[in-house]
């Protein structure tokens, strides 16, 4: 019975947090529209919000544009996550190529990198007045195409998923060269900052171009700042559930740490040395003189 404790866990925690993921995303959402406006909490319908039948009365998971909004970005933020921290609950990390490897990891802190690289892409297309021009073309292209991406959220899609992975992409060399000078101990902690100190950057520069952005224009929730805070929402989400769990397993991970080679799992023992003997990993930061 104690084998089945964890996967039982997982099935009753992850459906819950995805649900509460879409509850934040789509509160988020209502935030966003009701900036500058005379919006109070009680406008919203937090009977139907926080009513999972609800949302399948209204359609929401059978509606395309509910899937692409609020159900895949929560998929997207449940799958990355646990990809992220599978390597936090390992004996072994394995930076120099033993152990569990990071790359999964910094694959999937890759694609919030990517995120962060359309929403301010969304920005600069918006602030320099290119983002609905942009989307006229993409559209009135796709219909000759036969319609295939035929539609006003055409230039949405296109753009959207184009600029993210080209942002992936970007990330990832960045990523690996500071896996590796990060070092297997703090490279979570560190990437979760990195990743942070982004997410807040952009955010501080999307919000002066939002501004501007709303008061030339009446209906601002197709314009590419708002899609930009949108993405910068979902960001924040991402970066709540690796900071919670990294926090919680901060002395766990410590004790191990200083018990166990972090590169490979071996056991130090009572003369560890300042190395491991058994991958030559060096033990520097737990060493007497770094205490």
């Amino acid at each position: 019975m104690r084998r089945w404790r964890v996967p039982l866990l997982v099935l009753i925690v992850l459906p819950i947090y995805g649900w509460l993921l879409m509850v934040a995303g789509l509160v988020g959402y209502w935030l966003l529209l009701s900036l500058g406006e005379d919006f109070s909490p009680s406008d919203l319908e937090w009977d139907k919000v926080l009513n999972p039948l609800a949302w399948i009365e209204e359609g929401v998971f059978t509606n395309w544009e509910g899937i692409v909004s609020l159900a895949l970005p929560a998929l997207l933020v449940v799958g990355t996550q646990i990809i992220f921290l599978l390597p936090v609950f390992s004996k072994r990390l394995g930076v120099t190529g033993q152990g569990r490897s990071l790359k999964r990891t910094v694959c999937a802190a890759g694609l919030v990198g990517g995120f962060l690289f359309t929403g301010l892409i969304l920005s600069l297309l918006e602030l320099f007045k290119v983002w609905e021009p942009v989307g006229e073309w993409i559209t009135n292209e796709s219909r000759v195409w036969g319609g295939v991406w035929g539609g006003d959220m055409a230039a949405v899609f296109v753009v959207f998923w184009v600029s993210i992975a080209a942002g992936w992409l970007l990330w990832l060399p960045i990523l690996f060269i500071f896996a590796r000078r990060a070092g297997p101990r703090r490279f979570h902690e560190r990437l979760v900052v990195v990743l942070l100190a982004g997410t807040v950057l952009e955010t501080l520069v999307i919000v002066p171009i939002d501004v501007m952005v709303r008061r030339r224009t009446d209906c601002y929730c197709g314009t590419g700042t708002f899609f930009a805070l949108c993405i910068s929402i979902w960001a924040w989400l991402w970066l709540t559930g690796p900071g919670i769990v990294l926090a919680i397993t901060a002395k766990r991970r410590r004790l191990l740490a200083e018990t166990h080679c972090v590169n490979c799992g071996y056991g130090k023992g009572p003369s560890p040395g300042s190395a491991c003997p058994e991958c030559g990993y060096a033990w520097l930061e737990v060493s007497p003189a770094s205490k």
